[in-house]
């Protein structure tokens, strides 16, 4: 039986991650969260504080395969971004002092900005050029882990992940467009030539676990994660017509309003897919029409 701890517990990664663990009945997991009372408990599910995993004797004791890091803020202000990677230092310091045997901190593709015209997507290889404070937090994050792991023998890794899909992202602009097309209102897309690159969260979670299922492997020190395609604005807004003309037999308008915003986000994640023999299972269109029904996933 593996034992996993998982940092940011009643985060979106977190919980989905939680939950895909649990239904392979051959794990144990140390859920850190500072709301503990705001978890539901269940067999095989231990939930604690960052400071229990050093006072705690039945803790203490535990040999850990993995520590999957996904705590850290949305926020662009620089006080909160400061304090998650203050946090993280603080998981590294914890994680170097118990029985630890690998590291995988969630990183971000915004630390690579946005792609140039006709440039190829970004792999591993590709220079970084954050260009927000979210992605300069999450670029000192890789920073820190690799500078504090070096010539530590835990396995470790940064996984910069595409932008989340799930029903709870709220502010994502995906899911706004699915909440107007619901309301059956017209689509009111800014520019439409932008391009971005998504994973389902329920994708995201797997990948993951197939990194911990293969920690026995020395891993590279950055992997990208996403589905590995990117898809204009225009084009998601497209789809949501379409999924809602299925759904509700409505005509959705989609209002072009002209816009000098040329954002474009992608990244190569073929590195990922070749190391731990691992595919997306839900496409783009599938994930949108879970928005649509307001897909649930249960809260651990």
């Amino acid at each position: 039986m593996k034992t996993i701890i998982i940092t940011g517990g009643r985060g979106l990664l977190a919980t989905e991650l939680t939950k895909q663990l649990l239904k392979s009945r051959n794990v144990y997991i140390v859920l850190i969260s500072r709301h503990p009372e705001r978890i539901t408990k269940k067999q095989n599910l231990r939930i604690s504080s960052l400071s229990q995993l050093m006072t705690d004797k039945d803790l203490t004791n535990r040999n850990y395969d993995a520590l999957v890091h996904t705590a850290f803020s949305r926020s662009y202000d620089g006080r909160l971004l400061l304090s998650s990677l203050n946090y993280l230092e603080e998981v590294i310091y914890i994680s170097k002092q118990i029985k630890l045997k690998s590291f995988i901190n969630i990183s971000s593709q915004s630390v690579y900005g946005n792609l140039k015209e006709n440039d190829k997507l970004y792999n591993e290889a590709s220079q970084i050029a954050p260009n927000d404070a979210y992605g300069i937090a999450k670029s000192l994050s890789e920073v820190l882990v690799n500078s504090l792991f070096e010539n530590d023998s835990i396995n470790y890794s940064n996984i910069r992940l595409a932008s989340l899909l799930s029903h709870k992202e709220k502010s994502r602009f995906i899911n706004k467009l699915v909440e107007r097309a619901k309301n059956i209102e017209d689509l009111n897309v800014y520019g439409g030539k932008q391009e971005y690159s998504f994973i389902d969260v329920r994708d995201a979670a797997d990948g993951i676990m197939s990194m911990i299922e293969r920690n026995d492997k020395v891993w590279e020190r950055i992997y990208n994660l996403g589905s590995g395609k990117v898809y204009s604005l225009y084009n998601l807004a497209e789809m949501v017509v379409e999924i809602a003309k299925n759904k509700y037999n409505k005509n959705i308008k989609i209002n072009i309003i002209p816009s000098d915003n040329n954002c474009k986000i992608g990244m190569d994640t073929s590195l990922f897919k070749r190391d731990f023999s691992w595919l997306p299972k839900i496409d783009i269109k599938t994930s949108i029409i879970n928005l649509f029904d307001d897909e649930t996933i249960n809260c651990c």
